[in-house]
């Protein structure tokens, strides 16, 4: 009689065809294949395990993304960032004039010399829309009002660009000045995590969205940072910095917003790529509020942060 087994992949072996074999067969040779084949396999299985590992986006890939959920705290903002790589959303090349470029405009980042420009919202729905008129070059204008990276190449680490310094003599292109290097050591990249030599001693977030020309939303988060001073849970304030920041977006072209002590929009991302940021709006933000306790038999005066309870289009 017959015995079926059925091995893995749906192999079908008969015993007595493989017993008949097996006596046919030198012994040690047969008990040594029978021994030493299941290993190998397990082998190959372990090899081709790892390889699928690496290809699905572990560490080692160049484009690893961090993702920051709802809700996210401090901690997990910083790690999601920590865990994105720079060359994330970046195209790479050696022509200077092809490379992602990037542009962010507002005080923060770069002070136009035009006075009449420096008030004005710069990132509606057209990034080229406003003070048009006052420059005869598009090209001039952009290079008087953003602050404009041109990506050469970029890794996990960092993100070697460009800054264009004038026009060429045509007026058709931009000159560019020396190579500089993005990377986690960076001041602005330190300043939008909160890792300024001054630290935030109260931090809140909260959702944001960004919208882009192409009709895509990209998710982030809403950082506000307090600084001065925390004593027996008393609050001592003494200025506020807020941010937009995305993983969703090249690293590079964060922070997406900042705003200074006053709650003002003092730095903006306008573009990335062929993408005009065309919208950006938070789910809720804080302000502070003065207020007196008594303590110890004593007024003393103190601050506390108070939630908006409502969105906010920056």
């Amino acid at each position: 009689m017959y015995e079926i087994f059925t091995l893995q992949g749906g192999a079908k072996l008969e015993l007595n065809i493989l017993v008949r074999f097996y006596f046919l067969t030198e012994g040690n040779l047969m008990r040594a294949l029978f021994t030493k084949l299941p290993l190998a396999l397990l082998g190959l299985a372990l090899v081709t395990s790892c390889g699928k590992e690496n290809a699905s986006g572990g560490s080692t890939s160049a484009n690893v993304q961090g993702v920051i959920s709802a809700g996210a705290s401090l901690d997990q903002v910083r790690n999601a960032f920590n865990s994105t790589s720079l060359a994330h959303g970046i195209t790479q090349t050696n022509d200077q004039n092809y490379g992602t470029s990037i542009y962010h405009g507002g005080p923060f980042f770069k002070v136009a010399s035009d006075d009449g420009c420096k008030s004005v919202d710069l990132f509606g729905i057209d990034l080229f829309q406003y003070c048009f008129d006052s420059y005869n070059n598009p090209l001039q204008r952009e290079l008087d009002l953003y602050e404009i990276k041109q990506v050469q190449t970029a890794s996990s680490g960092e993100v070697k660009f460009k800054e264009p310094v004038d026009l060429n003599e045509y007026g058709q292109g931009y000159v560019y000045g020396n190579e500089k290097v993005f990377n986690r050591n960076s001041d602005r990249y330190k300043a939008m995590l909160g890792l300024k030599d001054q630290r935030p001693i109260e931090v809140r977030t909260s959702t944001a969205k960004i919208t882009l020309s192409n009709g895509q939303v990209k998710n982030g988060v809403y950082v506000e940072y307090f600084f001065g001073t925390k004593s027996n849970n008393i609050l001592q304030l003494t200025s506020k910095e807020s941010y937009v920041l995305s993983t969703e977006l090249p690293v590079m072209a964060n922070p997406i917003t900042v705003e200074n002590n006053s709650g003002q929009v003092v730095g903006k991302l306008g573009k990335v790529g062929d993408l005009i940021v065309t919208r950006i709006k938070v789910s809720n933000y804080h302000y502070v509020q003065s207020e007196t306790s008594f303590v110890n038999g004593f007024y003393q005066f103190k601050h506390v942060i108070k939630s908006a309870g409502r969105e906010r289009e920056l």
